[in-house]
């Protein structure tokens, strides 16, 4: 499983992912590999980044401790390959492209494909505005991420900051502009996804200490997207160093090192992990 923390804030984007693989065995302990790729995937031609969860591949077999994972299909070749072909599309463009092929890839591999998910986040030129977006493309059925159904996508921004269903429509430049108006009033929007039981809690309640953290004028000031970097961060070397510490080593499913990217407004990428 994996860990996903994306911010949207007026300055920009910022990701951050753990690097833990889980290779799930019958009848023996799981296998953890740290993976040494980032599971967050430049768009450079799109001012955007994949982000991904869930179904990391299809083994060539099943490794011995300490042997390196050998992929027959890999998950993140796969993104990057798509990243490549970006060019003369819009990001939602891309990202319906993206689910269309994927859906057609998953049916091709060999076996039971599990859930996946993707967050492809990004920046959206909406008449002389920069406006920030995050697409959701999956076919996990809820959160538990117990059952999986078709593959979707969908716009979420203005779902989130709206409440009502996600839709086509929101990609007009009238919602667009509304969450443009959120971000400028409100701050951001926080999107966690790769086990919300287990990370939500933690995360929520650090994000409301934030809060009033700047609420009393006692946080440092957010500048630029970088800034919001250490955000996404905190929460998931938290909950890696919580289940280092405290969990059943065959039970853990979140670690490694953290890998993030963050994009300001005008599609510049940084990379405190050096993924960049």
């Amino acid at each position: 499983m994996t860990l996903i923390s994306a911010l949207i804030s007026k300055r920009g984007v910022a990701v951050a992912t753990d690097s833990l693989l889980t290779i799930v065995r019958k009848n023996a302990p799981n296998i953890y590999v740290e993976w040494k790729k980032s599971k967050i995937i430049p768009i450079p031609k799109l001012n955007a980044c994949i982000s991904y969860w869930g179904f990391a591949g299809v083994l060539k077999g099943i490794p011995k401790d300490g042997d390196d994972v050998v992929f027959g299909w890999q998950t993140h070749e796969w993104l990057s390959k798509q990243s490549a072909n970006s060019s003369n599309l819009s990001l939602e463009e891309f990202t319906k492209k993206l689910r269309d092929n994927l859906e057609h890839e998953m049916k091709s591999l060999p076996g039971n494909i599990p859930g996946i998910g993707l967050h492809i986040t990004g920046i959206e030129k909406v008449g002389d505005y920069r406006i920030p977006e995050l697409f959701l493309v999956t076919n996990f059925k809820d959160p538990t991420y117990q059952e999986t159904k078709e593959l979707t996508c969908s716009r979420e921004t203005f779902h989130t900051i709206s409440g009502q269903p996600p839709a086509d429509a929101h990609g007009q430049q009238d919602y667009r502009m509304k969450v443009n108006e959120f971000l400028n009033t409100q701050g951001f929007l926080i999107y966690n996804n790769g086990d919300p039981t287990l990370f939500n809690p933690f995360a929520n309640s650090f994000f409301s200490s934030l809060n009033i953290a700047q609420q009393r004028g006692k946080a440092k000031n957010i500048e630029t997207v970088e800034d919001t970097v250490p955000i996404v961060r905190f929460p998931i070397e938290a909950v890696s160093q919580i289940q280092q510490k405290f969990y059943d080593p065959t039970k853990k499913i979140i670690g490694g090192r953290v890998h993030d990217l963050s994009i300001n407004d005008n599609g510049i990428m940084k990379s405190t992990s050096g993924d960049v």
